[in-house]
């Protein structure tokens, strides 16, 4: 999409479309020319990175009728500033939730009842950073999704109510700054999800208390039924428990309803120790399973064959022997004269395919350095130092080839 100067305005935000390097304005006689800026190797932004426009915009002229316009964009969290040519970016509306509130309302994280739906929520922003990654277009690691995990583990059972939702706060308030690396923002969206789960899980992990001991265990056992989580289930267990406690030590229950509740505590408890056996009996029966897996393989006890003459056994092997060395005389024979006329065809072959595509990528190299734009020509001559080198190699290796082959011949 063509981006038009009379419709730009300091602060919008851009996409770039392809890889871009920085560009500088220099003044040659009546011209001003650009030339990549030499205090960088490679790329100054990549493709898929979300940009500012600062304002200021430079040219150049080419040709007599063609003019280039280079706009000056910085990275979003302003680590990086610089000129780079128009046709690389594209018009970008995007905003992020100014809060962790707003985002919640905006993403109806509310929904989310377990770790679990939020990663699969998430994996979509995942796996956008994984093929920006195989693509070699991210700057910094992709986010793993074990460390963030973690970090959910860690607010959770470290931090009170309180404290772990001003953590999550500063933490999001952390990522709004940071540079978007595609056009559905997936490293602040991942990160974003993670914080405002953890968020809302704090609230209904650690619910508020009321002066109903039993309207707070009703509300800890739905807790405890709706989730998957193991972490979140412990939450919920001990609201439960300190519930019980607490009606034990009010006047207004009954023993008949104490017991009662004493029982849904106890068979919550049991749920939950029965899912950890569980899962630690799986575990094992996992790795018992792979261990003798890896036993089958590394060794197999063979059969005894056994016979009522030990004269019969001797005279077989006997046989299997002599029978071995008289298959020998009988082996293929390589003949050379034939293996040379094979080796011959196969270095005519290779050697007009070789020269074809030389002459091929010669000329689509040829073409597009006439009618390409100035970063595509800049590109082309990075090429002609690897395809000289490649053409160099091929016909070396064909020269050698044949010098062996004029030996062999002579032998």
């Amino acid at each position: 999409m063509e981006v038009h100067i009379q419709n730009i305005n300091n602060g919008d935000e851009f996409k770039l479309v392809k890889n871009a390097y920085k560009y500088i304005i220099k003044n040659q006689g009546w011209w001003k020319v650009a030339e990549r800026d030499p205090n960088y190797d490679g790329y100054f932004f990549t493709k898929g990175e979300i940009v500012v426009f600062t304002g200021n915009v430079e040219t150049d002229v080419e040709h007599i009728t063609d003019t280039n316009y280079y706009f000056e964009v910085k990275s979003k969290d302003g680590s990086k500033v610089g000129l780079i040519h128009a046709d690389n970016i594209e018009p970008y509306n995007y905003s992020r939730p100014g809060s962790i509130e707003e985002f919640i309302k905006k993403y109806n994280v509310d929904s989310l009842n377990s770790y679990s739906e939020l990663d699969s929520t998430t994996r979509k922003y995942y796996d956008n950073l994984e093929k920006l990654s195989e693509e070699g277009a991210l700057i910094n690691p992709t986010i793993h999704s074990n460390d963030l995990q973690n970090t959910y583990n860690n607010i959770i059972n470290n931090y009170d109510e309180e404290t772990g939702k001003q953590e999550c706060i500063s933490k999001y308030n952390g990522i709004l700054d940071i540079a978007a690396v595609d056009a559905e923002d997936s490293n602040f969206m991942i990160q974003a999800y993670l914080y405002a789960f953890t968020y809302n899980q704090l609230t209904a992990n650690r619910s508020e208390e009321t002066d109903d001991p039993k309207q707070d265990f009703d509300k800890a056992e739905r807790r405890f039924d709706r989730t998957d989580s193991q972490t979140e289930k412990v939450g919920a267990l001990k609201d439960m428990e300190n519930a019980l406690n607490r009606m034990k030590d009010d006047d207004r229950y009954d023993d008949e309803t104490i017991e009662k509740y004493e029982n849904k505590y106890l068979d919550a408890k049991n749920e939950l120790n029965n899912d950890v056996g569980n899962d630690m009996v799986e575990q094992n029966q996992n790795n018992q399973d792979s261990h003798d897996n890896v036993d089958d393989i590394l060794y197999k006890k063979p059969e005894l064959s056994t016979t009522n003459s030990s004269s019969e056994s001797l005279e077989d092997m006997m046989n299997d022997g002599d029978a071995f060395i008289s298959s020998s005389n009988n082996a293929n024979i390589i003949k050379q004269d034939e293996l040379q006329s094979t080796i011959s065809v196969m270095y005519n072959i290779f050697l007009e395919v070789g020269v074809a595509l030389a002459v091929i990528i010669g000329l689509l190299l040829g073409i597009k350095f006439m009618i390409g734009s100035t970063e595509e020509k800049a590109e082309i001559k990075k090429l002609l130092l690897p395809y000289v080198v490649g053409c160099l190699v091929v016909f070396g290796a064909f020269g050698i080839w044949k010098f062996v082959l004029t030996l062999m011949e002579t032998v």
